[in-house]
């Protein structure tokens, strides 16, 4: 972190500079991996090249519990000695806050303005990409987690009636996803209720260690 007097920063200023206040926040676990990630996005921002940016001042606030997880933020002062760095930082450090201090006024060229709203649009197509394709993976696993509990419950059904406790045991797997699973399956008539136990009912037949479901 270099040390700048008034005078300097406003000679970068005058120059086509800026003068920011970044927030950088950091949530996830356990607490000493937050602390960690928090610290070294801190030293990176140390390490910016000198003609691109420096660091003026950072400060790192506690760590706090969010539910299951941690959070903390870093609370940064940047001289961008360019518009283009501090775009640049923003696409790299994803800050969640940013405020230019100085100056009051920012005049774009058309051409680096054009050029950055094409570079925006091209991350965000990319960003909108790779959410759809999760998306669809998700969707894939879900399909098929769920027809592996669907065989798996089933199965143990096969061996003969079971509570709803003694099968959940079995099955491994949280209450309300194993209420909802036998449910489902209460509904669509693979399995039955016999007084205070689960049973298959006969349509559903196995073959060879594979189930089938009767049209």
């Amino acid at each position: 972190m270099l040390t700048m007097d008034k005078r300097e920063i406003q000679e970068f200023i005058d120059k086509g500079g800026l003068q920011c206040r970044l927030i950088c926040e950091i949530l996830g676990g356990p607490k000493e991996h937050v602390e960690r990630s928090i610290k070294a996005l801190v030293d990176r921002t140390k390490e910016m090249p000198p003609q691109n940016a420096v660091l003026l001042d950072s400060k790192i606030f506690p760590i706090k519990p969010q539910d299951k997880l941690f959070s903390t933020f870093a609370e940064l002062e940047i001289l961008f000695k360019k518009h283009k760095s501090l775009l640049d930082f923003c696409y790299t450090f994803l800050p969640s806050s940013v405020e230019v201090i100085e100056p009051q006024e920012v005049k774009i060229k058309n051409d680096f303005f054009s050029a950055w709203l094409n570079e925006l649009q091209s991350r965000l197509h990319t960003t909108d990409r790779i959410a759809k394709e999760g998306n669809a993976l998700k969707k894939l696993l879900t399909e098929r987690m769920a027809r592996i509990i669907r065989y798996n419950l089933l199965s143990h059904l096969r061996a003969g009636p079971k509570t709803r406790e003694e099968l959940w045991d079995l099955i491994g797997i949280d209450k309300e996803s194993f209420d909802k699973y036998i449910q489902f399956l209460t509904e669509i008539g693979e399995v039955e209720e016999d007084g205070q136990k689960l049973k298959l009912s006969e349509k559903v037949k196995f073959k060879d260690g594979e189930s089938k479901e009767s049209s």
